[in-house]
């Protein structure tokens, strides 16, 4: 009976963005959304006072109307700093909280330096100690003020490669040679920035300058310092520059024939590809043979070739086999070889084509909250129970925490109550204890205060250590609400769809970049929003905006609606297209039904981001699908 008792809350969490109100509950109930201006607006009507608006304004990057509320020592320094107003900020941050003592220290040396006062920043760097970074700033406010001595004592503490480079630089400052430093840099951090300009300053061999600037990705500028005897590097530079011929006519050199078939595959040789990895004789030879085969619609040769993959690659072999030998019609061969592969997706395939219970029983018992759950059209267990005595149900609690995470607990507390949740992140991803009913109560604590990613995160290691029936509470908050009106708005697709993705793609962190410089919610890389704004009229563009939770969710929508429209709504396609690029994905669509099409996806990335999608999808419909035909009533 819980779907109604869910139903009638969530009703009310969407409601309340449609409706007028004068109460501090829905006003609750639209900061828990995440919209942030909606609860302003509704609070300026009520109480123009309040001392929550202030954190409201932060969190909803309104730092110019935060000024005009009443405001901690702290809360005006940070806005002061976002704004720029440095002097401003500093003046404020010197009468913050002593719990916040080092933080503001820290934070008015940053002020400090973007104002030009480098000695000034030097003072404020010292005082901070040991907070975050403050010791590498305090070397370089050092350096910049010339004190070289006191810069060096400390660049001797730090390790890393910004260190050794530093350590060199000023040794040749002072006339003193850095050389062992530069050819220690170039050995042990050959990868790092500081390797590329350390490459100016010294004389090594050529081997030295083309691995460093291999290993920097300048892949063309590399090989002209490769011997034409070094036919791995030689190949390793070739494949970097997108020349695979080349790449293949190197590793062959070298008797490599699985990369050699590596590059000729994506030379677009699949044959003589084939060849190649038959020749190596190897597990990822006859697996990546097999996945060609497939490509080629060569069944019953991909079927060989899988099952002469060895150990390595033998589970994911047999899974792919067992598809095949279903296309085939052999069941029994494809019932082995789903008894010999990864235990859940191996059931679930079992279950489909037996239908005996055992098998749908193994996999939602194992793993409930799964894209093969979805599949199995399962109904997730959810209870009313108090999520703490659902801990304790497995786990000890009783803890202890250090000093230096009571600490920390402390600050992040005090941060996430003045709505500066970046700051609050970093404070409490710190803490250490990992007791589970404390990473509860702590979940609960970034879950109220905004700070979805490490709520979700922490939710997420607790659910699943435990059994279902899972506690409601402990699911909203692994599976958020998050910007849901704001996803409404803009959505064609079932808006919980999207919500998966963006759970999948940030944790519902606005601010979120990627390493391949994806950003914000919805991680959108910024070439693709430069075209995505151009689409939309938007004349001037800002990679920056993608970190606005509107202006990310409404680029992101655009886009996933274009993938879905390609592939004639089909969810499962769209997904792929969204994660490995809509031509990739196209060459991938096959005529089969789609949780097979999934399993046969041949990047790995894709495959697994489909099905952690879809997997938050059906959770998603699971707590929540009710209260959406409520509120769109």
């Amino acid at each position: 009976m819980h779907i109604n008792w869910i139903s009638i809350s969530i009703f009310l969490f969407i409601a309340c963005a449609r409706q007028v109100f004068v109460d501090y509950g829905k006003i609750e109930r639209l900061i828990e959304l995440r919209e942030y201006n909606e609860a302003i607006g509704r609070l300026a009507e009520i109480s123009p006072d309040d001392t929550l608006l202030a954190r409201l304004y932060i969190l909803a990057g309104r730092y110019d109307e935060a000024l005009s509320c009443a405001l901690s020592p702290y809360q005006s320094g940070w806005i002061y700093q976002k704004l720029g107003m440095y002097k401003d900020a500093i003046r404020s941050y010197m009468d913050a909280d002593d719990i916040l003592y080092e933080n503001a220290m820290y934070n008015c040396g940053i002020c400090a330096s973007e104002a030009g006062d480098t000695a000034g920043a030097i003072v404020y760097f010292k005082k901070a100690e040991d907070f975050a970074d403050a010791k590498r700033m305090l070397a370089l406010s050092y350096e910049a003020e010339k004190n070289y001595i006191e810069a060096l004592s400390i660049w001797k503490e730090l390790r890393g490669a910004e260190a050794l480079y530093h350590r060199a630089e000023i040794y040749n400052l002072v006339e003193e040679s850095g050389e062992s430093l530069y050819q220690e840099l170039l050995k042990n951090y050959s990868e790092s920035s500081y390797a590329l300009m350390a490459l100016d300053k010294v004389s090594v061999p050529q081997e030295v300058i083309a691995n460093v600037l291999y290993k920097n990705k300048k892949y063309s500028k590399s090989l002209k310092y490769v011997s034409r005897k070094d036919h791995r590097m030689r190949a390793l530079c070739f494949e970097g520059m997108g020349r695979y011929t080349d790449a293949a006519d190197e590793y062959r050199s070298t008797k490599d024939c699985l990369n050699t078939g590596k590059c000729l595959e994506k030379a677009g040789f699949p044959d003589r590809a084939l060849e190649e990895y038959r020749s190596s004789g190897s597990d990822e030879g006859y697996f990546r043979a097999g996945v060609l085969y497939e490509k080629m619609g060569r069944k019953k040769d991909a079927i060989d070739a899988y099952s002469k993959t060895g150990s390595s690659f033998k589970k994911t072999a047999n899974l792919r086999n067992g598809l095949l030998c279903l296309d085939e019609g052999k069941i029994d061969l494809s019932k082995k070889c789903f008894e010999r592969t990864f235990p859940v997706p191996g059931n679930y395939w079992l279950a489909k084509i037996t239908g005996l219970s055992p098998y749908r029983f193994y996999v939602l018992s194992e793993s409930p909250l799964s894209y093969y759950a979805y599949l199995l059209d399962g109904k997730l267990k959810i209870s009313k129970s108090n999520p703490e005595e659902w801990i304790a149900s497995f786990c000890d609690t009783v803890y202890s925490i250090s000093h230096k995470d009571s600490i920390r607990l402390l600050k992040g507390k005090l941060l996430l109550g003045y709505g500066i949740t970046e700051e609050a992140k970093q404070e409490l991803s710190l803490i250490k204890e990992d007791n589970s009913l404390f990473r509860y109560r702590l979940a609960l604590l970034a879950y109220n205060g905004g700070l979805d990613v490490l709520a979700l995160y922490w939710a997420k290691k607790i659910i699943n250590k435990g059994c279902p029936p899972f506690p409601y509470k402990i699911l909203t908050i692994a599976y958020p609400l998050s910007f849901l009106p704001t996803v409404m708005e803009y959505a064609e697709m079932d808006p919980f769809l999207f919500m998966a993705l963006v759970r999948e793609e940030s944790h519902f962190y606005p601010i979120a970049v990627s390493p391949s410089n994806a950003i914000g919610l919805t991680q959108v890389i910024p070439s693709t929003g430069k075209g995505i704004a151009r689409e939309l009229g938007i004349k001037q563009f800002d990679p920056e905006s993608l970190k606005d939770p509107n202006t990310s969710i409404r680029f992101g929508i655009h886009y996933f609606n274009y993938c879905l429209k390609r592939f004639n709504g089909v969810a499962e396609y769209a997904l792929a297209a969204y994660n490995g690029g809509p031509t990739r994905a196209g060459k991938w669509k096959k005529d089969c039904l789609e949780d097979e099409w999934v399993e046969r996806i041949p990047r790995t990335e894709t495959r697994l981001y489909v099905k952690k999608v879809m997997g938050s999808y059906y959770v998603y419909q699971q707590l929540y699908g009710d209260a959406l035909e409520l509120g769109n009533q």
